[in-house]
């Protein structure tokens, strides 16, 4: 069985991919737990970590939502309506 290869970003490219700034990025990771590993001086976010914490970050944001917001597409949850 080979070794699975892990694939590492740094923090220019994980700011590239979420259309965020370098000091955001930072910043997720200093108060909002975004995963790194070091490298010596070098910071690297690995590409599974960084998917997987996206993905709980969205959960939480999900069920912080009234229902209405999150029902799926055709019930009967209140939509808002845009004026022509």
């Amino acid at each position: 069985r080979q070794p699975t290869s892990v694939v590492y970003l740094t923090l220019a490219e994980v700011g590239r991919n979420l259309h965020l700034s370098r000091s955001k990025v930072y910043d997720l990771i200093a108060h909002e737990g975004l995963p790194t590993r070091r490298f010596g001086r070098a910071v690297r976010v690995p590409l599974v970590a960084l998917q997987e914490w996206l993905g709980h970050r969205a959960d939480e944001r999900t069920s912080a939502l009234p229902a209405s917001w999150t029902a799926p597409h055709g019930s009967r949850a209140r939509t808002a309506r845009r004026r022509p």
